[in-house]
C-alpha cells in the first residue's frame, strides 16, 4: 500500500543515513537475499531481520577504516 511506503522507505533512509551504511549496499543485500527489488516490497517480517541487520552492520568495521 502507498501509505506503507510512504512510512517506511523514508524512515529506512533515514536509518540507513544515520547508521553511516551505504544506501545501494543496503538495496544490493536485500535483492540478494530475498529476491526483492526496493525497500517498499520487503514483507514485515523481513523489514524487521533487516532493521536488526543494519544494527549488525553499523557497528562493523569496514574496509575503509584504517
Amino acid at each position: 500500500p502507498v501509505e506503507r511506503e510512504q512510512e517506511i522507505v523514508p524512515g529506512l533512509d533515514a536509518r540507513i543515513g544515520e547508521l553511516g551504511l551505504d544506501r545501494g549496499r543496503v538495496e544490493s543485500w536485500i535483492k540478494r537475499a530475498w529476491k526483492v527489488e526496493q525497500f517498499r516490497d520487503l514483507t514485515s517480517t523481513q523489514f524487521a531481520r533487516l532493521g536488526k541487520k543494519l544494527d549488525e552492520w553499523a557497528v562493523q568495521p569496514t574496509e575503509a577504516t584504517p
